[in-house]
């Protein structure tokens, strides 16, 4: 998440001194900084949690012994920063989606094997 708010900054600032077409999108570019900063998620011991919200709270949970599959999505921009977004789908319907991860192919290997190791204790 720091990778990405540098590059903001960056941008934004490039942008200004270059052209002074900046002074449009730097609000744009720290809109939508704000609206990186709104995710957190935890992975504990029994289960992800995902919480998202600015203003308002959303709360959304997945035990391990309910983990179906967790897929990795990676553009172009995200590959070249080591970002991505981990979707984790539970047994049933439910699904976490945790955008903006950093090394998230550590996080979806470690997510698959707490699932493993929960079921089959």
């Amino acid at each position: 998440l720091s990778y990405i708010l540098w590059i903001y900054i960056v941008v934004s600032v490039v942008f200004t001194l270059l052209c002074g077409v900046g002074l449009l999108f730097a609000p744009f570019l720290f809109a939508h900084w704000f609206y990186l900063k709104r995710y957190r998620w935890y992975v504990t011991d029994r289960r992800i949690l995902s919480i998202s919200g600015l203003f308002s709270l959303k709360t959304e949970e997945i035990g391990f012994r309910r983990v179906g599959e967790t897929n990795l999505a990676q553009g172009l921009l995200s590959r070249l920063f080591n970002t991505g977004t981990i979707v984790v789908n539970d047994i049933g319907t439910n699904s976490i989606k945790i955008p903006f991860v950093n090394n998230p192919l550590e996080l979806k290997k470690l997510i698959s094997t707490m699932a493993y190791e929960h079921n089959h204790r």
